[in-house]
């Protein structure tokens, strides 16, 4: 996903951010936590009966989320959101 946040430390006002972001029911929490240690990177935020898994720091994506999955391929309709 892309984040638009108002900030004072940028000449337009605004800072982009790119993010990746998972979700699962609070049933799954253990495997959320693990992600965090399995990817080396992230956190994890609560909210209601939900976990989500996010990682907002460009070098993060760049280097661990997107490399991860070049490797093992999306499949379904989420392949081409990859893609673009």
């Amino acid at each position: 996903m892309v984040k638009v946040r108002k900030s004072s430390a940028y000449k337009t006002g605004f800072q982009i951010l790119l993010a990746f972001q998972l979700t699962q029911h609070s049933r799954d929490e253990n495997l959320m936590r693990s992600l965090v240690e399995y990817m080396g990177c992230g956190n994890i935020y609560k909210d209601k009966e939900t976990f989500h898994f996010r990682v907002e720091t460009f070098l993060d994506n760049n280097e661990k989320i997107i490399p991860f999955f070049n490797k093992y391929f999306i499949v379904g309709v989420k392949a081409q959101d990859f893609k673009d």
